[in-house]
């Protein structure tokens, strides 16, 4: 059985579970300021709750709650309500209620229900007393009462109200509709609640500019720029539609940052465009409310490809200008008869090596439509006081290696000592050839080098011996030193030994 987002809307808040459950819950609404739109219907749902350490069940308790000035009172309707596991379906639409719950258990008492709005202040009022239904009075015995204190993870205590109202309709973007409820049970002082709000988001999103990308109309492209303008909540979308004699007839919908878009249609028409955005509140103008549009003619794509001499004679010219070579014709204009020189491929693997040591770096350069006569360059930058290589020559002093290609895969990079970490090389190759055509494609690699503890250097200096009164006493300079410049090492002294000690560490240049 399928279930609507009323009823999963009240189930889900059923079972909420908060730090304090004496609260009120309204509309979520958008982003921090809690957006709405000025004809929703906000609902509220005041919960309500005896505590597990009180002493005895409630027998009566009242929620009051005041309308805020921005809500229209004549759209305030009451709600559900209920307590334990019971619910009371009002289904109502009134702003009164009042009745008397009997119950099909053998509960000794009934529950009277009264509750409406005081439409000169504005006041909203529950109250739900338990009564003896033999004298119609109040229980006499403290210990009964229609709400028991709520034992952990129960809901027998727990009970809660709820309603509905509009906002006004003189209500204005960024006004504020706030709400906060006041809870007693029995004699006992006063729960308020804390307030929540939502804030008002009346305006629709506007489009302004709207115009065709001519640059590109003629090749058979049609495509929109625009500009959009919206205070509130912001836009979410856009949407363009055709108007064919007042139907329209979607196009596509545009992500809110979007401010160009190439529409799919067919040229040699003309065209109604309309753009619709929507607000992150489901505000937008119709257009019957004067959504803004464009009329655009579209004519068929002028195809020529005059300007690249008619792919001289070695190809076919495409809807947008520009030439489909046939078989064994390169370039723009189909004038070549071999491919045009494109940049080398190079393949490689991150690398990884431990601190101190060599490790393999393994490169393969491989050409794309290679001709005589290519002459390739393999060079290594970012190598400059982090690594030296096996093969190639240094130029300057570390800016870079030259590599030979043909030794590429034989590669071995040895870190300077004491680095570690993460590190990037790039690798640029570049080839030329007879023509003094020039391609390259460069590569980010990422290295990554793991540290290794060094031996520390430890000296020890009997600097004085000295015996007095029979004890004797030396003393003993210890000094221990990292073999490791880049800091990454902790050094642990450790002295053992039958004698007492006073000790003072003095370590030097330690980061």
């Amino acid at each position: 059985m399928g279930v609507n987002g009323r009823d999963l809307f009240e189930e889900v808040l059923r079972w909420i579970r908060s730090i304090d459950p004496n609260d009120i819950i309204g509309p979520t609404g958008f982003g921090d300021a809690r957006f709405i739109a000025a004809d929703d219907t906000l609902e509220y749902r005041i919960r309500f709750e005896n505590m597990a350490n009180a002493t005895a069940p409630a027998q009566r308790v009242t929620v009051d709650t005041f309308l805020d000035d921005d809500v229209d009172i004549a759209t305030f309707r009451l709600g559900n309500f209920g307590f334990g596991n019971f619910t009371f379906e009002s289904g109502s639409t009134s702003s009164l209620l009042q009745t008397t719950l009997q119950f099909d258990d053998d509960r000794e008492y009934v529950v009277r229900v009264t509750a409406g709005l005081d439409f000169v202040n504005r006041r909203v009022t529950w109250e739900l007393q338990t009564l003896n239904p033999n004298t119609g009075q109040p229980p006499v015995d403290p210990g009964i009462g229609f709400l028991p204190p709520n034992m952990e993870n129960g809901t027998d205590g727990e009970g809660f109200v709820t309603y509905s109202v509009r906002p006004r309709s003189s209500s204005k973007t960024y006004d504020v509709i706030q709400a906060e409820a006041r809870i007693v049970f029995d004699n006992n002082d006063p729960i308020d609640t804390e307030a929540i709000f939502n804030t008002i988001d009346r305006d629709s999103p506007v489009v302004t500019n709207i115009s065709v990308v001519d640059d590109v109309i003629s090749s058979g492209i049609l495509a929109l720029s625009f500009e959009l303008n919206d205070v509130g909540a912001g836009v979410k979308t856009t949407n363009i539609y055709s108007d064919n004699d007042g139907k329209l007839n979607f196009l596509k919908s545009c992500a809110s940052n979007e401010r160009t878009v190439v529409l799919d249609v067919p040229s040699g028409a003309t065209y109604k465009l309309v753009l619709q955005p929507e607000d992150n509140v489901g505000n937008f103008r119709s257009a019957a409310r004067g959504a803004s549009s464009l009329t655009v003619v579209f004519p068929f794509a002028e195809v020529s490809c005059a300007g690249v001499n008619n792919c001289s004679g070695a190809g076919n010219c495409t809807s947008n200008n520009l030439c489909q070579c046939i078989e064994g014709r390169y370039g723009d204009d189909c004038s070549q008869d071999t491919p045009p020189k494109e940049p080398p491929i190079i393949g490689f693997s991150p690398a990884f090596g431990v601190e101190d040591m060599p490790f393999q770096f393994p490169l393969v350069v491989q050409l794309v439509n290679p001709t005589l006569n290519d002459d390739i360059e393999l060079r290594l930058e970012n190598l400059a006081g982090l690594f030296e290589a096996n093969i190639g020559e240094e130029l300057g002093e570390g800016a870079a290696w030259i590599i030979p290609t043909e030794q590429a895969q034989n590669l071995v990079l040895t870190p300077i000592p004491d680095i570690s970490g993460e590190i990037t090389v790039t690798v640029n190759a570049t080839v030329t050839d007879a023509d003094g055509v020039t391609v390259f494609r460069s590569v980010d690699v990422p290295v990554s080098i793991t540290p290794e503890a060094d031996l520390p250097i430890l000296t020890i200096e009997e600097t004085c011996f000295k015996i007095s009164g029979g004890n004797s006493s030396a003393t003993v300079v210890i000094d221990v030193a990292s073999g490791d410049e880049d800091y990454s090492e902790i050094i642990s002294l450790l002295i053992s030994g039958r004698f007492r000690l006073c000790l003072i560490l003095i370590f030097d240049d330690i980061e």
